[in-house]
């Protein structure tokens, strides 16, 4: 509060969920090592001393959190497959290189540590194009998200499908939820669609292209 005082939160696991956004700009900077913490903050509408509050937490407690989550909530293991293409070290004036890719990378891979059934593997682009030509990435970083079951063995040998689901760009902010949505899901045999909305989709016989732009705010 603005006086110094504790605020405590009483969060029943499972019952509630934290929806994150982009922090203050100005605070970034602060934790620019914090790749999950970055940017992030967990924001409630309670009524603190009468006036709505935007309480931020700390990059360890949203770790702690979203490790609660996939305690409660994973089922089957997923697969977090980042394409990442190194920097080259080229200094080109008036242009510089994106540290996107190794954020991307440091925040996969902090969220792999939460628990056994998250598993992270990182390919470069530029050593195998016909993998990342598989799974349609043809820009990066991005991100695949795929059950493990997806694979399909054939003899002694596993097949590996073109993943579905794809993220590009570095899934801070709201995005970082949106991500762990997306972990949870994949890793559960069954959807959460009416049966009539599966019905709708098992009625669609041509291929269709979804795409959801989303900037950082």
């Amino acid at each position: 509060t603005g006086d110094g005082r504790f605020v405590g939160l009483d969060i029943a696991p499972g019952k509630q969920r934290l929806f994150l956004r982009l922090h203050d700009r100005n605070q970034q900077g602060a934790r620019g090592q914090d790749r999950v913490g970055e940017g992030l903050a967990a924001q409630f509408d309670p009524v603190i001393l009468g006036q709505h509050r935007t309480l931020p937490i700390d990059g360890q407690v949203l770790l702690e959190l979203a490790g609660q989550r996939l305690d409660d909530e994973l089922v089957g293991d997923v697969r977090l497959l980042a394409f990442i293409q190194p920097t080259t070290g080229l200094f080109v004036p008036g242009r510089s290189e994106t540290d996107s890719g190794r954020q991307t990378e440091a925040l996969l891979r902090e969220v792999a540590g939460l628990s056994d059934h998250v598993h992270v593997e990182v390919v470069n682009p530029r050593e195998d194009p016909v993998r990342a030509s598989l799974h349609g990435v043809e820009r990066f970083p991005a991100i695949v998200v795929q059950s493990l079951e997806a694979d399909t063995e054939t003899g002694s040998e596993v097949t590996e499908e073109p993943g579905r689901i794809r993220f590009f760009g570095l899934p801070s902010g709201y995005e970082f939820m949106t991500l762990l949505d997306t972990v949870v899901n994949a890793s559960q045999p069954d959807t959460r669609l009416s049966p009539s909305s599966v019905g709708l989709l098992d009625a669609i016989t041509e291929p269709v292209h979804l795409q959801v732009f989303v900037t950082p705010t």
